[in-house]
């Protein structure tokens, strides 16, 4: 079930990650460990623990609130505040200032509890939606649901409420979303194209892996990382195991700054021989600066779907990302080629030429084995060109650009591995395996790959 739906959904997200920069965790709506679908709920916390600034024995000068903040003053202005408190009482008003100069003093930890007591006093709209934010960016989204909630008890049509509040609510009930994004949909608002694409996204609305995973997929292209994140979060809880759900929780917390590797770690351990989760993670360690590691995970889920372009795309750009300009010309041609030429993989490798620092004379697609320039050139990079032609349908001068760049190189792992390929595709069992012998006894990012291959061939 989760692999068909991988691959469909795989090239999608790969359009996302190309562009990605590195951007700014809890399960998703469990109570006492059960997992557990939010239910429309409005009302907010009774009491707030608020902890108090220190307030000096003797305020000295001027003790104007305001005066204080246009001289950036913020702790006296604080210490004003609560000073005040103290003598009167804190009233609505109050705990918003309180909260505001917490925030620009940069915790919004302490600023959090007197913007709830402020609502508790005078619900507002905009500190309530405010309020939910924060909730969302630190991945607490059932109370981001029930302050949604109270907003829109308070301001029916409110177009941020009822988007935010369809998209936490779409993973675990759909019917219920479609409510709520159907009214945002209709609206001049700037939430609708997404909304819409979300709408499409649930189609039926009957709960399922698929619907979940197209949520989440329609979330992160339009970047909302924590709301994306909550929809692979419910799908790996509901689905369980469901390694590419996993995955894709652990790369949706790294683009929002956060640790996902244990998401990564698990996901692999769920199912280690399903390509989407080795490309998930290889994009995962990219995005992580890892680049080892990416181009092994990126390497693995090759082994496993050498057709997906998708996967040659992203080794690629691990290669780019690193500056191995050349080698990732290789794999984003590569990609071009195991797809027929797609626009999407040619407008990629476009963008390389146009804005890749590029030597033109290291270029190695298309080169003759003999020619004066392919003997010069790095034998990783004409046996990865020979792999290329080899899956463009042209096995044997593949093998014949694999041979010179074993030539240059007898030893180079790359060349070892891509002829091995091609010996194991082209029916030549015999003569590839004792080639994988020879790059699995080696220490290269291959051995573990050609192991693998060893292993299910023999």
């Amino acid at each position: 079930m989760t692999s068909k739906t991988s691959r469909r959904v795989a090239p999608i997200i790969a359009l996302l990650v190309i562009s990605l920069g590195l951007i700014v965790l809890i399960s998703v709506f469990r109570q006492d460990d059960n997992l557990s679908i939010i239910s429309p709920a409005t009302s907010i916390p009774s009491t707030v623990s608020i902890q108090a600034t220190p307030i000096p024995a003797v305020l000295t000068g001027e003790t104007s609130y305001d005066f204080h903040v246009s001289q950036d003053q913020l702790q006296i202005a604080l210490y004003q505040l609560e000073a005040e408190a103290h003598s009167i009482g804190w009233t609505a008003q109050s705990h918003i200032r309180a909260g505001n100069l917490w925030r620009d003093m940069g915790d919004l930890g302490r600023a959090l509890p007197h913007w709830e007591a402020a609502i508790l006093e005078e619900p507002s709209p905009n500190l309530l939606r405010q309020i939910a934010a924060i909730y969302l960016e630190r991945g607490e989204w059932s109370i981001a649901w029930e302050r949604i909630q109270v907003l829109l008890d308070l301001a029916p049509n409110n177009a941020w409420g009822l988007y935010h509040g369809g998209m936490i609510i779409a993973p675990s009930d759909p019917t219920v979303a479609f409510g709520y994004l159907g009214r945002v949909a209709v609206l001049d608002n700037d939430f609708a194209p997404v909304a819409q694409m979300v709408l499409d996204a649930i189609g039926d609305t009957q709960t399922s892996s698929d619907v979940i995973l197209r949520v989440g997929i329609e979330l992160a292209r339009a970047e909302e990382w924590s709301l994306a994140e909550n929809a692979f979060q419910y799908a790996s809880d509901l689905y369980y195991p469901f390694a590419e759900a996993t995955a894709y929780v652990g790369f949706m917390r790294i683009l929002q700054g956060k640790n996902g590797e244990n998401a990564i770690t698990e996901a692999i351990m769920l199912d280690s021989t399903n390509p989407d989760v080795h490309y998930i993670a290889g994009i995962y360690w990219r995005s992580a600066g890892d680049f080892s590691r990416s181009e092994a995970s990126l390497i693995d889920a090759i082994i496993l779907d050498p057709n997906n372009p998708t996967y040659h795309a992203e080794l690629g750009n691990t290669y780019r990302a690193m500056g191995n300009f050349l080698d990732a010309e290789v794999w984003l041609q590569t990609a071009v080629i195991v797809s027929n030429d797609d626009p999407l993989f040619v407008a990629e490798r476009n963008d390389f030429y146009e804005n890749a620092p590029l030597d033109r004379t290291q270029t190695v697609i298309g080169l003759a084995p003999d020619s004066e320039l392919a003997q010069e050139i790095d034998p990783s990079a004409l046996s990865a060109s020979g792999w290329a032609s080899h899956v463009r349908g042209d096995s044997a001068s593949g093998l014949a650009l694999i041979e010179q760049a074993l030539i240059i190189d007898p030893d180079n792992p790359r060349a070892l591995f891509d002829k091995a390929r091609v010996l194991l595709e082209t029916n030549r069992t015999e003569q590839a395996l004792p080639l994988l012998q020879q790059v699995a006894d080696g220490n290269s990012v291959f051995a573990g790959l050609a192991q693998g291959l060893l292993e299910r061939e023999q």
